[in-house]
C-alpha cells in the first residue's frame, strides 16, 4: 500500500499552502477582490510617489522587489498570516505612502 487511509493517521489541515486560494476559500471572491485592490493601491501609490520624485530609485526597486517576493511566496505559503510578514507589509506600505506623510508635515528633520 502506497498510502495509509486510516483517519487517525491523516493530519488535520487548517489552511492551504497558497495564500490566494486560502483567501478565496475562506472569504470568497469579495475577500480576494479586497486583497487584490489593496495590493493594487499600494503599487499605484508607489508609482505615483516615484513619478513625483518623493521616492528614490533604490527605495522604489527595493519595495517593488519586496512586494514581488511576497507575491511569489504567497503562492506556496502564507507569509501574511504571520506577524513578521505583516510587519514587512506595514513597513512597505509606509514606504509607498511616504509622499502623503510629507504633505501633512510628518517628515523627519
Amino acid at each position: 500500500m502506497i498510502y495509509d487511509t486510516d483517519p487517525d493517521k491523516i493530519g488535520l489541515y487548517t489552511h492551504f499552502h497558497n495564500f490566494f486560494l486560502d483567501i478565496l476559500v475562506q472569504l470568497g471572491m469579495i475577500g480576494l477582490l479586497f486583497y487584490m485592490i489593496f495590493f493594487y493601491k499600494l503599487v499605484q501609490q508607489l508609482i505615483r510617489s516615484r513619478r513625483k520624485g518623493d521616492v528614490d530609485l533604490d527605495v522604489f526597486l527595493f519595495v517593488v522587489g519586496s512586494l514581488a517576493l511576497i507575491g511569489i511566496s504567497c503562492l506556496t505559503d502564507q507569509p501574511l498570516n504571520h506577524p513578521k510578514g505583516l510587519y514587512l507589509l506595514v513597513f512597505l506600505s509606509g514606504t509607498c505612502y511616504m509622499n502623503q506623510f510629507k504633505k501633512i508635515g510628518l517628515q523627519a528633520d
